[in-house]
């Protein structure tokens, strides 16, 4: 069979199974959109006129993560968790998809996905609530930062799923830390400057906790990123850790 044929195939399917999970189309593309223009338009009476703007900005920053770790960390954590359990990959192997390609395919599939989700939440945004315009480079390199950690998380949720191989339990751990990296970051409601010191300490330790970072980037500020490099790090970290544990385990 012609490999780019494969390749192809191997793609339509990941983007399929992506679909035809609902929860994932919900909470990876309409969810962050609906609840950013709830928070922000309900704003609108308690922000001043004048930084109005700014403080929706600053709430669509916040919140377009949820987009990334909706689809890259849990959808890929259900999904392959579910495939494993059930043999699944082990019978595409039959069929010639490579375990390479399989990890490689599946992360193009998210990719494509998240991409149109996020074009779709900052057109909708931009309509139903507004936001502060970007300058090109800003906007590049949050979308670049994003996507970034989106991968690292991509990583998490395929090693995690190997190392335990039950779609029970690699998908309860995954909502834990889905949920937990959701309310340290601040998308819950309660902003990581309002939070007890111990967990806004905890809290600097997760990139998605910076969304003043990445509004100063957004609109063209210099920042200062030693802290969220070492966030970043330590999640990449993580990540490394779990692939290599992973990797030196039977897939079946």
């Amino acid at each position: 069979m012609n490999r780019f044929s494969l390749t192809g195939r191997q793609l339509a399917y990941e983007i399929v199974i992506i679909l035809r999970n609902f929860y994932i189309p919900f909470f990876g593309m309409i969810f962050p959109l609906l609840l950013t223009v709830f928070i922000s338009n309900s704003l609108k009476d308690e922000v001043p006129s004048e930084v109005f703007l700014q403080v929706r900005t600053q709430v669509m920053l916040t919140m377009i993560p949820m987009i990334g770790l909706s689809s890259f960390f849990l959808g890929e954590m259900a999904i392959f968790a579910f495939e494993v359990e059930k043999k699944i990959a082990q019978r595409l192997e039959v069929f010639g998809f490579t375990r390479g390609g399989m990890f490689a395919t599946k992360y193009l599939a998210f990719l494509i996905f998240t991409l149109c989700s996020t074009a779709v939440f900052l057109v909708g945004t931009k309509v139903l609530s507004g936001y502060e315009s970007p300058t090109i480079l800003g906007f590049i390199e949050v979308n670049l930062l994003l996507f970034f950690m989106a991968g690292v998380m991509f990583v998490i949720a395929h090693s995690l799923a190997l190392v335990f191989k039950s779609f029970n339990i690699a998908y309860g751990v995954g909502m834990v830390i889905y949920f937990s990296i959701m309310f340290l970051s601040g998308m819950l409601g309660l902003r990581t400057e309002d939070m007890p010191g111990w967990l806004k300490t905890i809290s600097e330790f997760v990139p998605y906790s910076y969304g003043d970072i990445y509004y100063n980037i957004w609109i063209g500020k210099s920042v200062e990123l030693f802290q969220y490099t070492q966030a970043v790090v330590l999640f990449t970290a993580i990540a490394a850790i779990l692939y290599i544990i992973a990797s030196k385990r039977k897939w079946f």
